[in-house]
């Protein structure tokens, strides 16, 4: 993570052979999460509002409050810096062996305001409620455990950061080997959409091997050229030999044509092969969607001038084959699938705005014909990408079969993840994981059985900036004990 060339102000300094990683908390009001910024070793993250969930030191600068870190072998230090205030604020809430980490207090036992740091006395009232809300809590080194939380947020790409003017279109999957891969679209001169507005979109990817804490440099998979856009990004891992696909469309300016195209990568997503044409079989691919199914299938959701329909393959990529299309159709697009406890998939799809709710199909013959569309989840007047995940199965041992889902609570604002444990027939549990403007999402489970949103949005603040968020939920977040 850069610092944009503050590093030299306040670094932090951590044992030779160790990683030093602040784990900054702030809570946010109304809501019953918390929201974390991991620090890398040599930088100093800048405090612009801890009421903020999407912070970022290379982003926010310092035009608040800035906390200078230092890590010693046991503890790091606060040091609030504003002007010439120098004065040292210091609290231990984790102790640090040779081997393990271990939380003493944590986001649910933060002290009072006048416990973290008497200087704060000295900043005007407005400075000083910026600051309490951050905490430094951990000193991790190699091979350490980090303390278990139900819920994290880590800012992955941010409007303006990287040459661009903004990011969306969220896409995320786990590699064989537990590596996260989050693509998006990186909108290099506005906001619209693949072939509007003179737009030029590059198809982008970072990495995380550390479940979602940091992440890699962006790297570009795909620049089409000059006002040609690459979007719409949907993966899926084909589990019989860890082969990752990359469905994406390439779109020429103005919409004058379109291809639908796949990439694969065999080493999780480091490199990637030259693109190949699905477009005889496919119409407009994700974002999002595609799964991998029990005896090797590997299918896609898509949609265009015939409907909503999937393209599949039962040799691992070799041959693709167009199904047919939900009979009737009753319009929509964004399409998703999921596969039953039965064997059967589910399509969920994004509805035309005049209609309330989503549309669902199932098909019994692995994706090769679909029932008539029933009206599914009503989603308050929210027309966008939503996305659709198998969580934990019975036939796998578990006690429950559930089936999670992510999207705007009503409008585009406050996501929500919402379990099934009917085969999506009724979502009764639902919990807010994202206050504030919200939009197009998308989700993974990671190799610790969490589960993975990666969606965009802004915050609640009017001066938030818009970012794409992976967002860490363990099972205890979605189903709390009362």
């Amino acid at each position: 993570m850069k610092s944009d060339g503050f590093a030299d102000r306040g670094r932090i300094h951590g044992q030779a052979n160790a990683e030093a990683i602040a784990l900054l908390y702030f809570e946010y009001p109304s809501s019953q999460c918390v929201y974390k910024h991991v620090a890398q070793a040599g930088e100093s993250p800048g405090v612009k509002d801890p009421f903020d969930p999407f912070l970022h030191s290379s982003q926010v600068g310092w035009q608040h409050v800035n906390l200078r870190l230092i890590a010693s072998q046991d503890r790091f230090q606060a040091q609030p810096q504003m002007g010439p205030i120098r004065t040292k604020c210091e609290n231990t809430f984790m102790e640090s062996t040779s081997t393990t980490t271990r939380p003493v207090g944590g986001p649910s036992a933060r002290p009072a305001s006048s416990t973290v740091c008497q200087a704060f006395s000295e900043l005007s009232m407005a400075y000083a409620c910026y600051a309490i809300g951050a905490i430094v809590i951990g000193l991790v080194s190699h091979g350490t455990s980090r303390a278990d939380e139900s819920i994290r947020h880590t800012r992955v790409f941010t409007q303006g950061i990287d040459g661009y003017v903004t990011y969306r279109i969220p896409a995320i999957e786990t590699a064989q080997d537990g590596t996260l891969l989050a693509f998006a679209e990186a909108r290099k001169y506005n906001w619209y959409d693949p072939g509007d507005a003179d737009n030029d979109i590059d198809l982008v990817l970072k990495r995380s091997t550390d479940g979602g804490l940091t992440w890699s440099a962006m790297q570009i998979i795909e620049d089409p050229g000059e006002k040609w856009s690459s979007g719409n990004p949907a993966t899926v891992v084909d589990k019989d030999n860890g082969r990752v696909w990359l469905f994406y469309i390439r779109v020429q300016p103005k919409r004058a044509g379109q291809q639908t195209l796949a990439r694969t990568s065999d080493d999780h997503g480091v490199t990637w092969s030259d693109p190949i044409d699905l477009s005889e079989v496919a119409g407009v691919v994700g974002p999002g969607g595609p799964i991998w199914c029990k005896g090797g299938l590997l299918i896609a959701p898509t949609f265009g001038a015939k409907g909503l329909w999937a393209f599949y393959s039962e040799d691992h990529g070799k041959t693709w084959h167009a199904g047919e299309s939900i009979p009737g159709n009753p319009g929509g697009n964004e399409n998703q699938l999921v596969e039953l406890s039965d064997g059967k998939l589910l399509m969920d799809c994004r509805q035309s705005s005049s209609i309330p709710h989503r549309w669902m199909a199932t098909s019994d013959d692995r994706g090769k014909t679909w029932s008539n569309a029933r009206p599914g989840m009503v989603t308050r007047n929210t027309t966008v990408a939503c996305a659709i995940e198998n969580y934990t199965q019975q036939s796998e041992g578990v006690e429950k079969n559930r089936i999670v889902w992510t999207g705007p609570r009503g409008g585009r604002k406050n996501m929500v993840i919402r379990v099934s444990y009917d085969d999506a027939q009724t979502f009764p549990v639902e919990r807010l994981f994202g206050e504030g403007r919200g939009g197009y999402s998308d989700i993974t489970i990671l190799d610790d059985d969490s589960i993975g949103v990666f969606w965009e949005g802004s915050g609640r603040r009017r001066n938030s900036k818009w970012s794409l968020t992976f967002t860490r939920l363990t099972q205890e977040f979605i189903e709390p004990k009362p």
